[in-house]
């Protein structure tokens, strides 16, 4: 049957013992995440690229578009699924995409994908994962240009991308090797792309995408849909590393200034929806980028941003680069200029020390 990729996990997909809410997927608990699906499997969209922090459902939205592939049979084709390193590819593969396809449902049944699966299933160390209907799931780690090289796929996934290499050892970085795949058959085939920031690829990815969204939050109180940026973070004087437990923290609605509390958060987020942010008047975009900051996502409470938020303005440099990729969810850029020695010496004053200028003035300032 013809489904979207959010219609399939609705009625197919199960969430395993590893993840925080096993049982049958509800589409309701990450509504970001439906937009996301759907966009993958739209015909005419070739590259997905998912800027998210983390906890923002990367992971299960990769899981059910491979799900979706599989069950699609000949209309998706093989999957290539690309890792960081080998043995994060084989713990992915062992821990968390074989056992998703062997979930059973409520009466211990085995589910939907479980019928393809081979005897050969769980030989990953055969270099791929073979379903009895001719599809094949083959890993790949980014460190390896050989095992990027050997095999193409009809969709094409790059998992925690920013934890690649910036070159591999053949000199080219791994993401211009990946899109080499799809030359012969490019307009068919898809890339998902997924990592938090680390300053290599996916926030560059995002924002070059034809197409850029994000999920904006509709405020309980006005109504209006919103996109509350770092600034809107509502944090009381006096509040610091220390004491941001106690802290009475919110979120600030841009529209009509009503702070939100955790509850009310949660309400707008789930009230929310898509929204696009560069590219609106394209109606079929080839590529789109999903970028949302962390402050978004009730997952993610209030306390744990704001800390972030207030060791990197009084801390070291680590903390400033993990409050840009994490909760910023952006490429870090330190602030720092760098002036020439006649842009400094212009600003010298020519008087004598203690004495004041002769003209009227409003106030002196000492910094």
């Amino acid at each position: 049957e013809p489904l979207t990729i959010s219609q399939w996990a609705d009625k197919y997909r199960r969430v395993t013992e590893i993840d925080a809410k096993p049982g049958a997927w509800r589409s309701e608990l990450v509504p970001h995440a439906v937009p996301i699906m759907d966009d993958i499997a739209r015909p005419w969209v070739r590259q997905v690229w998912i800027c998210l922090p983390e906890r923002g459902a990367k992971t299960q939205i990769l899981l059910n578009t491979v799900c979706w592939g599989i069950d699609q049979g000949s209309a998706a084709g093989n999957i290539f699924w690309l890792m960081p390193t080998e043995h994060d590819a084989r713990k992915a593969m062992g821990e968390r995409v074989i056992p998703v396809f062997r979930a059973k449902d409520d009466h211990g049944r085995p589910g939907r994908i479980a019928r393809y699966l081979s005897s050969a299933a769980d030989d990953t160390s055969r270099g791929a994962i073979r379903f009895n209907h001719g599809i094949r799931l083959f890993p790949a780690w980014a460190n390896s240009p050989g095992s990027m090289a050997a095999y193409f796929g009809r969709i094409n996934i790059a998992d925690e991308c920013d934890k690649f290499p910036e070159r591999t050892s053949e000199g080219s970085d791994p993401i211009t090797l990946f899109l080499k795949r799809a030359r012969d058959d490019r307009h068919r085939s898809k890339y998902v792309f997924a990592s938090t920031p680390a300053g290599r690829f996916i926030y560059k990815g995002t924002q070059a995408c034809t197409q850029v969204k994000t999920w904006a939050m509709r405020c309980p109180d006005c109504g209006e849909l919103v996109t509350p940026g770092e600034e809107h973070l509502a944090i009381p004087e006096g509040t610091t590393v220390e004491n941001v437990q106690r802290a009475n923290l919110g979120l600030t609605c841009p529209e009509c200034g009503t702070i939100w509390n955790e509850e009310r958060r949660a309400i707008a987020y789930h009230g929310g929806r898509e929204k696009i942010t560069t590219g609106a008047d394209n109606p079929r975009p080839e590529s789109i980028g999903w970028h949302v900051p962390a402050w978004v996502f009730p997952v993610i409470p209030l306390t744990e941003i704001v800390a972030a938020l207030l060791r990197a303005k009084t801390g070291d440099h680590a903390s400033r680069v993990a409050w840009a990729n994490g909760y910023r969810v952006e490429d870090f850029e330190d602030a720092v200029s760098i002036r020439k020695e006649d842009g400094i010496l212009a600003l010298r004053d020519d008087r004598m020390e203690g004495q004041l200028p002769a003209e009227p003035i409003a106030a002196i300032t000492a910094v």
